[in-house]
This record gives C-alpha cells, structure tokens and sequence, in this order.
C-alpha cells in the first residue's frame, strides 16, 4: 500500500522501529556504563579498611608509655581504666586507647607524650 506522499506503509514502519531499536540500543549502553561506574566505588572502599585494619599494632595497656599513664591516672580519666590500646605502623607516635568506666566505654587518641588530640 502507498501513502499519499509516495512511500510503503512497510518501509515506514521499518524506518520507525529502526529508530526505536537504535535509541533503545543506546539508552542501553549509557545505562551500562553508568551502573559500571557507581558499581566499582563501594568495591574500594573495603580494601582501605582492610589495609587500615591491617596497620594496627596492639599494645598491652600495662605497656603503654609513662607519659600517657600519668595523663589517664589524672582527674580527667579519674574512675576510667584502659583496657585496650594500639598504635598503626604509620603513625607509631600515636595510640589509640579505649576506656571503661562501668558500664560505659570511650575511645581516645594520645600522643606518645601523653596529649590527647
């Protein structure tokens, strides 16, 4: 059957599912790219703490040094006991401590010098 303008009812209906196959293909394609790219940053961010988690030296708090016992016997951490302690291979300087008082517990960072950041 011809239209009034000269072309096949079939050769336009090909031209208009050829139109809609290449935009589907297309919107198809974006979409990939984007799920691929949102899908890859959560996969890092695992490692990180993994290598993070990897750095920690633990400390047996009786050896912590003399400096950061004189701050957690003073008035601030009165009634507070370390019960855990460790310091990273980066920043061996550094100590992270955590505190409990009953039933409450707090984590701190100290200096080697004995100041609290």
């Amino acid at each position: 059957m011809i239209l009034a303008h000269g072309k096949c009812i079939k050769h336009t209906i090909f031209l208009f599912m050829k139109k809609v196959f290449f935009s589907a293909l297309l919107l198809t394609g974006i979409t990939s790219v984007s799920f691929a790219q949102t899908t890859n940053a959560p996969a890092q961010t695992p490692s990180v703490a993994a290598t993070q988690q990897e750095e920690k030296v633990k400390v047996d708090p009786a050896a912590l040094p003399e400096a950061i016992k004189k701050t957690l016997a003073g008035d601030a951490y009165k009634g507070w006991q370390a019960t855990t302690a460790w310091t990273s291979k980066s920043q061996p300087e550094l100590y992270t401590v955590e505190l409990k008082n009953a039933d409450k517990t707090q984590t701190i960072k100290i200096s080697k010098d004995g100041t609290v950041r």
